[in-house]
C-alpha cells in the first residue's frame, strides 16, 4: 500500500477513505475507474496485501465514516482543512501542515471567514471556552464496558493498541470505553491503570490545546478591503 495506490494482482486501486474500526480492523475504500467497493485489508507474513470481502453492516460504517470525513473536509486556497471543533458561529478547521493553527469556515458555505483582529480574538476567547468544558467532560467521565460494535464516534485517545472512546450511552457525564487489541477492558483493576494512563494523556493534551491559536486562512484578503 503506497500513499493514496495500492498494487493487487498488477492492477492499481484508487485509495479514497481507510478505515480502522473498533476491534482495530483496517477497511479501504477502493476505487477502480468507475467502481466503488469496501474491502477489509491485512498482510500475510511476506508482507504482502489480502483483501477479504465485507458484511453489509461494515459497509454502511465505512460508508458513514466516509462521508463524515468529507464532510469534515474544508478548503482554502485549495489546501485542505480538517474540522477541529465549533465555537462561535464558525467551524474551526486546522491543516496538516499547521495542526494548531484553527482557520473559521462558514457552516453555510464552507468557505474560509477573514475576520478583522477583534473578530479572531472573540473567537479564540471561545474557542478556549469550549477547549474548557471538552476537557470537564472528559475528566467527569467513568470507566464503562461495551460493545465495540455499539462505539460511536472516534476514539478520543489511542497509545500502545489501546483505544479510548467516549460514550453517552449511559447519562450526560458520559462513559469511557477502553478498547484494548480490538476487545472492551472488563477487568476492574485494568479500567483504573487505563484511566490514570488517559489522564496523563489528557494533561499532555490540554498543554497542547492551549497552544492553539485562531488565524485567518494564509493568503487572506485584508479585511479592511471589505470596510465601507
Amino acid at each position: 500500500m503506497q500513499d493514496n495506490q495500492i498494487i493487487i494482482e498488477d492492477r492499481t486501486y484508487d485509495i479514497l477513505f481507510t478505515f480502522r474500526s473498533p476491534d482495530q480492523k483496517l477497511f479501504l475504500l477502493l476505487q477502480d475507474g468507475e467502481q466503488v467497493f469496501a474491502v477489509r485489508y491485512e498482510e500475510d507474513k511476506a508482507g504482502q496485501p489480502e483483501l477479504y470481502p465485507v458484511t453489509d453492516r461494515q459497509i454502511e460504517r465505512i460508508t458513514a465514516a466516509y462521508n463524515q470525513a468529507v464532510q469534515d473536509t474544508f478548503y482554502a486556497n485549495g489546501i485542505p482543512y480538517r474540522r477541529q471543533t465549533e465555537t462561535a458561529g464558525f467551524v474551526l478547521a486546522a491543516s496538516e501542515d499547521r495542526p494548531l493553527v484553527y482557520v473559521p469556515f462558514s457552516r453555510e458555505t464552507r468557505e474560509p471567514v477573514y475576520l478583522d483582529e477583534a473578530g479572531l480574538q472573540f473567537v479564540r476567547e471561545s474557542l478556549r471556552a469550549q477547549l474548557e468544558l471538552d476537557r470537564q467532560v472528559l475528566l467527569e467521565a467513568k470507566p464503562g464496558i461495551d460493545d465495540p460494535e455499539k462505539i460511536q464516534g472516534e476514539a478520543v485517545c489511542e497509545f500502545d493498541g489501546i483505544s479510548v472512546y467516549l460514550n453517552f450511552r449511559l447519562d450526560q457525564a458520559g462513559e469511557l470505553v477502553f478498547v484494548e487489541h480490538g476487545k472492551p477492558v472488563v477487568r476492574h483493576d485494568r479500567q483504573e491503570e487505563l484511566q490514570q494512563r488517559f489522564l496523563d494523556w489528557e494533561k499532555t493534551q490540554y498543554r497542547e490545546a492551549a497552544a492553539v491559536t485562531v488565524e485567518n486562512a494564509p493568503g487572506a484578503p485584508d479585511p479592511a478591503a471589505f470596510a465601507g
